[in-house]
């Protein structure tokens, strides 16, 4: 059923840009005999062969040889590449949220490539700049549309799959634009995809899971209620410091700090609050429960120890470390600055 507020994603677009950036930028080189004398970039269009000879006889359009032309010939549904019609996937922000994918339909979009020249050594130049690397497919890679995933800037690859033959005609007729007319014709196939309307919505991240498992001998014991015996287990992204391991640091000098805990391999910040105003400078609120200074120093060494370097402390008092990531933060014990 057609969507009355479908949206455009420009993937054609995308793609055949794709593809033209990778074959626009070929140099060909003017020979006498087998020593190089110049460079020539070939000029690349991307419209169909008629119109570039068309345009190669009416002088007034300023097309030269040699010329490169492409336009798509075909969209078709490749159905060797569907996983499933429904079900799509998520992307993780890296924050709280995951943004939902719906499944995309896999087309394979058909290009039609004509290479014109003068001289034959022009036409040999350009098919041996490119068939050694299409053997017999290149990768180009573009963007999941922003709408999907706004400010991820997800990355795709399509694979353009050359179909390893090359046609060549040489002209019969050599009349006024018959002298143009050394031409080789090949094909390409680019395996993309076109996306169903994205969702208007994120999807909250599950950071924490409270189960509980009950031992039943029959379901109706289940549906009576009559359960006093379980066991309990949990599963949390938040982080986790089960041991200071530095209860003190001292006044007028930087410390490292080594915490051990859980879910460290997710931190994305780590900050310094304190119970004085002049231990830290540029004070900072991040969430409504601290204040504190971002650190730029610490090191992971493993989901489960964090080593953390300090600022010059210079006031007698006590600090906390606190460790964010996703799902949320959690707060050292109290560590004492002093006097030595």
């Amino acid at each position: 059923m057609k969507d009355k507020n479908s949206v455009h994603y420009f993937e054609v677009k995308d793609l055949v840009t794709q593809f033209i950036s990778a074959f626009d930028s070929i140099i060909i080189g003017r020979y006498n005999g087998k020593v190089k004398e110049s460079d020539h970039r070939v000029r690349y269009v991307h419209a169909p062969k008629q119109k570039v000879l068309h345009d190669l006889v009416n002088k007034a359009q300023h097309i030269t040889v040699p010329v490169i032309s492409s336009y798509v010939t075909s969209i078709s549904r490749d159905e060797s590449r569907v996983e499933s019609k429904n079900l799509g996937h998520y992307i993780n922000s890296g924050k709280k949220y995951s943004y939902e994918i719906p499944q995309p339909v896999p087309v394979n979009i058909g290009l039609s490539m004509s290479i014109i020249t003068r001289y034959q050594d022009d036409m040999d130049q350009i098919i041996a700049n490119f068939v050694p690397y299409a053997n017999p497919y290149i990768i180009i890679s573009w963007k999941l549309p922003d709408e999907f995933a706004p400010s991820i800037g997800a990355e795709l690859r399509s694979e353009v799959v050359w179909d390893e033959n090359i046609s060549i005609t040489h002209p019969t007729d050599m009349g006024e634009g018959g002298k143009y007319r050394n031409i080789a014709e090949t094909s390409f196939t680019i395996k993309g995809w076109l996306f169903k309307k994205h969702p208007e919505n994120p999807i909250g991240n599950i950071f924490e899971i409270d189960t509980k498992y009950y031992p039943i001998s029959s379901m109706s014991q289940y549906m009576s209620k009559d359960l006093e015996t379980y066991d309990e287990f949990s599963l949390s992204a938040y982080p986790l410091i089960t041991n200071t391991l530095t209860k003190r640091v001292i006044n007028n000098q930087e410390a490292t700090l080594k915490l051990e805990g859980d879910n460290f391999e997710y931190t994305d910040a780590v900050y310094l609050s304190s119970d004085s105003n002049t231990t830290l400078t540029e004070p900072m609120s991040t969430y409504d429960g601290f204040n504190g200074v971002k650190l730029s120093s610490y090191s992971i060494v493993s989901d489960n120890v964090l080593y953390v370097t300090t600022p010059t402390l210079n006031n007698i008092g006590n600090i906390n470390v606190i460790v964010e990531n996703p799902s949320g933060f959690v707060v050292s014990d109290l560590i004492e600055i002093i006097n030595i």
